[in-house]
């Protein structure tokens, strides 16, 4: 089975736009099941809201090594560039040989 982990904006200046960020991360995991059948991995959805930045991405970090490169992706939301943490997961995905798409690859 073929996992894949989003990867993209989660903190914003408000509560609302915390929320609306997670709410783009689960569309977008949504879109790729239809389309792929993949098996998802949300950080956005899968910790608790007030966890602290460090202790977050540590997990996350920890989550991406468990993935194996030959059945894992890291898919890259629109403007991940802009997150911090989401650049963390991409360079770490890629020293650990793990394919990287953006959400638009991933849905073609």
């Amino acid at each position: 089975m073929i996992q894949f982990y989003i990867a993209g904006n989660y903190t914003a200046t408000t509560e609302e736009g915390n929320l609306l960020n997670i709410r783009r991360a689960m569309l977008a995991a949504v879109k790729i099941i239809e389309a792929r059948g993949w098996f998802p991995i949300v950080p956005h959805s899968s910790m608790n809201h007030k966890t602290p930045w460090p202790d977050a991405m540590k997990r996350c970090k920890e989550t991406l090594r468990g993935l194996d490169p030959k059945r894992s992706y890291l898919i890259l939301l629109p403007r991940w560039q802009t997150s911090m943490g989401a650049i963390e997961e991409w360079e770490l995905a890629l020293e650990l040989g793990i394919p990287v798409l953006t959400l638009e690859e991933a849905l073609r």
